[in-house]
């Protein structure tokens, strides 16, 4: 079975979203300057969102992994030239990421569940649906009003 081509237009939307540009930015590039109907844009931005972060999740413990060895190098490095400023700031990134601290301090790490909201709020508030002050849910509801009138063969 064939897989669909990539949609260049959505390479271009995760390429604007990972340099830093923020999803109404994003979607007003792709308006004015690729010539993307709003409802398109609108969908792949949050089709460019998800792509980004299945990225990030698919590789999370070699990217934990990797964060471990070069933070420990540099710990090593810097104890070597006695730079130990540089190497108690590796050792506290350590501690963060192999989650040291005491779970009552301010450095404890979010429960799966608040990281899972701040998560969803972080890839719907940008959309600019609706003020930051409707509630979460509110935000979640629109988007996929927006995704089912796109998928819909008369709502463009």
């Amino acid at each position: 079975m064939k897989s669909k081509p990539r949609d260049p237009d959505l390479d271009k939307i995760v390429l604007l979203l990972v340099t830093g540009v923020d999803a109404k930015s994003a979607r007003e590039a792709a308006t004015s300057k690729l010539g993307i109907p709003k409802a398109r844009a609108v969908r792949l931005i949050a089709e460019a969102a998800a792509a980004i972060q299945t990225a990030a999740d698919y590789h999370r413990d070699h990217e934990i992994g990797t964060a471990y060895i070069r933070l420990n190098d540099l710990y090593v490095r810097s104890l070597r030239i006695n730079d130990t400023k540089t190497a108690l700031a590796a050792q506290r990134e350590l501690n963060r990421l192999l989650r040291l601290y005491d779970v009552s301090s301010d450095d404890a790490p979010e429960t799966d569940a608040e990281s899972t909201i701040a998560l969803i709020a972080s890839h719907l508030l940008p959309l600019g649906l609706a003020t930051e002050s409707y509630p979460l849910p509110e935000h979640a509801r629109l988007a996929a009003d927006i995704v089912r009138r796109t998928q819909e063969p008369d709502g463009s």
